[in-house]
């Protein structure tokens, strides 16, 4: 509880961002994120404390930083749907490697309906689109697509139909023949 104390604080935060910059070995930086782990989810949720998480995600290996990734995913709702959370999420798709970013990012799929309204959630959502995989569009434009007049009409879910416009037509075009098959 101690380090959630501290990494909400201001200057907290500051020392420790500093101690992260000063771990060198590889010894030590495991033993750090084996004490933030169980602080991660609260960390990432302030204001104060996220700038903490994303120092790690910056400075330490990917494969150090597992331990992490997971415990995000685990929470990935929680998440999602925070403020800080969801930038927080953008930077560990980006910096995890690419077995975990696949892992984030396919259990961020199970979740469209949910994200696709949330006024941060829907951030995951047109971020995933942004990493130039055409199948994503496709997933993320099928899902929604038998709501996608009610959607574009939301002030949240609009920015993500908007989005698969952007990227990907196509996706967009395929699902709406796929649907007219169903009728």
């Amino acid at each position: 509880m101690q380090l959630t104390n501290i990494g909400v604080n201001p200057h907290g935060t500051r020392v420790i961002q500093k101690i992260v910059d000063k771990l060198h070995t590889e010894e030590l930086m495991k033993t750090f994120i084996k004490v933030l782990k169980p602080h991660t989810v609260n960390l990432v949720k302030d204001l104060n404390g996220n700038h903490i998480i994303l120092k790690v995600l910056n400075c330490y290996d990917p494969a150090l930083t597992t331990p992490l990734f997971e415990t995000l995913n685990n929470h990935l709702m929680e998440v999602s749907l925070h403020k800080h959370g969801c930038c927080v999420l953008q930077k560990c798709i980006d910096s995890a490697s690419p077995e975990i970013k696949n892992y984030i990012i396919m259990s961020i799929l199970q979740h469209i309906p949910e994200l696709i309204t949330d006024q941060f959630g829907n951030y995951i959502l047109q971020y995933v689109m942004t990493l130039g995989d055409t199948n994503l569009v496709g997933s993320i434009a099928k899902t929604f697509f038998k709501d996608m007049i009610f959607l574009s009409k939301q002030k949240y879910s609009s920015n993500v139909v908007e989005k698969v416009y952007f990227f990907n037509i196509s996706a967009l075009t395929i699902a709406m023949k796929k649907q007219k098959r169903n009728f």
